[in-house]
This record gives structure tokens, sequence and C-alpha cells, in this order.
């Protein structure tokens, strides 16, 4: 699925999306994520372009075999001794 996201500004919410979709992460605003939420709603190019740059994001941070890679890079230098504690 390719999907337009609009929340407020928690966590890591912001980081994890496309920088295409920022805009669409607002403070803390009953008001501002209502108005985010309209100007997504009211206009489809950009809730297709958005969607679409998410899940692009999406699967080059978060798929399985970059989550595998980030594993060996934490795994490979503790067998090999390089970590020091």
């Amino acid at each position: 699925m390719q999907l337009p996201v609009a929340s407020t500004d928690v966590g890591d919410v912001r980081a994890m999306l496309a920088v295409e979709a920022r805009d669409c992460v607002v403070e803390q605003d009953d008001a501002a994520l209502a108005t985010v939420l309209r100007t997504l709603v009211q206009n489809q190019d950009m809730r297709l372009q958005i969607g679409a740059a998410n899940r692009h994001a999406a699967e080059a941070r978060f798929s399985a075999a970059q989550m595998f890679e980030s594993y060996r890079g934490m795994v490979v230098p503790v067998e090999q001794g390089q970590v020091r504690g």
C-alpha cells in the first residue's frame, strides 16, 4: 500500500516518514491536525505523491534485508571481539 500519513509530532514519526511527508506531521494541536487532514482529503495528487514517497522510504529503510544488514553490523563485531565494554 502507498498511504499518506497525517500525524502529530510524537516519537519518531517525523523521522520514519519520507521527506515529502514531513509537512503532514504537526504539533500536538487538534486544529493543526485537522488542517493537514483536510488538505490531504482535498488533494488527491498530494495524497498519491506522499503515499508513494512513504512506501519508497519504508522499503528502503525498514525492509527485511535492511534489518538483517543492521543486525549483521552489530553481531559481526561481537563475534570478532571488536566490542569494547
